[in-house]
């Protein structure tokens, strides 16, 4: 079996979620067990299955993430329910706040690489900090191209996301990119509640963990509508 404890850029590239059976209208499981199936096809084919957390333990924040797509009260939730230490929850915040607090798509690659280095370089964060927050910083970057190349290309099928219909009203920013940053803090965040809820089991449950998670997170995020 492949040994996912120290590798953190691993579910920056097979947890988005594209086979749904029951899409547009699926059900917050499916994301969860087609995230489950990727991992395990990918990475560890014919052998026996990485230990991931539950579907009931995910499901609470799902249900939250298919809401409002509210990433910064997650990360408070996780906080509160004792997930996460305060070491975490600060720079989960910071690396929110680096996706949706922007005007503009440019620069978003650099600032996430540089926010890596800053976590790598500082040999005083704990283990929990390291996975969560450089598997998501490493997520944040492959969900902004996922779902830039969602908007570009209209035979995709999470294109219909941003139809007028479906699109926030009432941002500053085109509503468009304000999607992709919504969508794409809600997988980074989500990542961190796989990641979280797995490293009760393990450093690679950790990383196992936000490979499930996170797709099936910025899946749910996109069935939230003003």
């Amino acid at each position: 079996m492949l040994d996912l404890s120290n590798n953190y850029t691993l579910p920056a590239y097979i947890h988005n979620i594209t086979n749904l059976a029951s899409f547009p209208k699926f059900y917050l499981k499916e994301g969860y067990e087609e995230g489950v199936k990727a991992l395990n096809s990918v990475l560890n084919p014919g052998t026996t299955p990485f230990d991931v957390p539950k579907y009931e333990e995910i499901k609470p924040y799902y249900e939250k993430f298919e809401k409002d797509a509210n990433s910064t009260e997650v990360i408070e939730i996780l906080y509160r329910d004792k997930k996460i230490n305060d070491e975490t929850r600060n720079e989960l915040h910071k690396l929110n706040s680096l996706i949706l607090e922007r005007e503009d798509i440019e620069g978003f690659d650099d600032e996430i690489n540089e926010y890596i280095k800053n976590i790598q370089s500082n040999s005083k964060l704990s283990k929990e900090t390291e996975i969560l927050c450089i598997a998501g910083a490493n997520i944040a970057i492959s969900s902004k191209n996922y779902w830039l190349n969602a908007f570009n290309d209209k035979e995709n099928p999470w294109h219909f996301i941003f139809d007028e219909s479906n699109v926030q009203s009432r941002l500053r920013l085109p509503k468009w990119l304000k999607k992709v940053l919504i969508t794409v803090a809600c997988d980074v965040v989500g990542g961190a509640v796989g990641g979280a809820l797995g490293l009760i089991l393990s450093p690679a449950g950790a990383v196992a963990g936000i490979t499930v998670v996170g797709g099936g997170a910025s899946a749910a995020a996109t069935k939230f509508q003003e």
